[in-house]
């Protein structure tokens, strides 16, 4: 399709068909099936929704972080204009975002800041957890998702981060339990008497 496209034809189901390799692509009943399921009008009516959806929650961030920071009306208008005006057009082609790298050599670099996942080896490889970036820790049951997470934010915050803790599966009696025998460094399986985690804590209690 992009080969079509650049050579100023037609991207659309009789122009595939003249393509001597069909038989790669699926075949003409194939390629065929895929048309019945497109609908342009349904894709820019979801793509209009994601977009309204977005711009509300950045508005309602806005609003408090203004209320937190005290931000002037002004300035509150100005950040609620910009988000109002954005539409699904404003986009960076990939031409634009090439052309910014090549000339990045040339340019001055901005050292980005990273919050350490306390993991030096990890930090080596990932550079940390970056701005903007989505991080998904997977794994089977019971392998302790849980306590990584919980050593990330806890050394995140130890270099100056604010990490916040959503959990649908632990009180947060449990999580901070696991974090407080985390800070520690002992093992919360093996604390078989709960009076002497409990004095445990009360040592450790300071440097939470």
């Amino acid at each position: 399709m992009v080969e079509l496209n650049r050579a100023g034809k037609n991207v659309d189901l009789i122009t595939l068909t003249t393509l001597p390799d069909l038989d790669s692509l699926g075949g003409m009943s194939y390629l065929s099936e895929l048309l019945s399921y497109a609908d342009l009008e349904k894709f820019y009516g979801m793509e209009k929704l994601i977009l309204d959806l977005w711009k509300e929650r950045k508005k309602r961030n806005i609003l408090i972080v203004a209320a937190m920071n005290d931000w002037e009306i002004a300035r509150v208008i100005a950040k609620l204009d910009k988000i109002n005006q954005m539409k699904m057009e404003d986009y960076t082609s990939l031409q634009q975002a090439l052309s910014g790298i090549y000339e990045a050599p040339w340019e001055d670099q901005v050292t980005l800041k990273s919050a350490t996942t306390g993991i030096k080896k990890l930090d080596e490889v990932t550079g940390g957890f970056q701005n903007g970036e989505v991080t998904i820790l997977a794994a089977r049951p019971s392998m302790g998702k849980n306590d990584v997470m919980l050593h990330f934010a806890k050394t995140a915050g130890w270099a100056g981060f604010l990490p916040l803790v959503f959990s649908m599966e632990m009180p947060e009696r449990l999580i901070t339990t696991r974090l407080m025998a985390s800070t520690a460094g002992f093992n919360l399986a093996k604390c078989e008497i709960q009076k002497e985690c409990s004095i445990k804590f009360k040592k450790i209690n300071g440097r939470m």
